[in-house]
């Protein structure tokens, strides 16, 4: 009798030493905690709320530049229209008055004076108006180019954020799933059937 429970519990010891020596093996492959599971969670959480509002804001960025260089192209085109395009007035029945009035001084019909009398009258005439035109319109161009390259520069910044961020919540979620795998591998995973 005493050789059989001295048996059994040379059995059990060895059973138990089996066990011991299971769960170290798991313990030493996985990570130790520093934090609190809890702690882990929240910070996981809070940087996936971070990483989504990170890439709202850089998808808003880009909206933003493809606006800014919709603007810079319609001012290139109004640029290029104020030089090279019709007078700024583009005022079709003036020009035709200009015109009356430039053949009949020609005819002789007007003298010098009627004719300056006429222009001064006509909107858009002297040769500083096209030139102003076309300084104004330059201006606008140069405004517009500098924002869009601004608001490109932004987009660069929030989407490098963005992607920062994004890894930022792929590492903290894998530190998560370390952590809850290192809670099971626990007391609970003393007794769990090994694999």
């Amino acid at each position: 009798m005493i050789v059989i429970v001295f048996l059994l519990g040379a059995a059990l010891l060895a059973f138990l030493a089996w066990l011991a020596r299971r769960q170290h093996d798991r313990a030493a492959s996985a990570p130790v905690l520093t934090e609190p599971l809890e702690d882990l969670a929240a910070e996981a959480a809070a940087v996936g709320t971070a990483a989504q509002r990170a890439r709202a804001e850089a998808d808003a960025a880009r909206q933003l530049v493809d606006s800014a260089e919709r603007a810079r192209d319609q001012a290139e085109y109004s640029f290029r229209e104020a030089q090279y395009g019709p007078r700024p007035d583009g005022d079709e029945p003036w020009r035709l008055v200009e015109r009356a009035a430039l053949e009949a001084y020609r005819r002789g019909d007007l003298s010098a004076a009627q004719l300056d009398a006429i222009w001064s009258q006509v909107p858009g005439t002297g040769p500083d108006v096209r030139e102003h035109a076309v300084r104004l319109a330059r201006h606008r161009y140069e405004d517009a180019a500098a924002e869009a390259v601004r608001v490109r520069q932004q987009a660069y910044v929030a989407g490098v954020a963005a992607e920062v961020l994004a890894e930022e919540q792929r590492v903290a979620a894998g530190e998560l799933s370390a952590a809850r795998q290192s809670v099971s591998a626990g007391l609970p995973g003393l007794f769990a059937p090994s694999s």
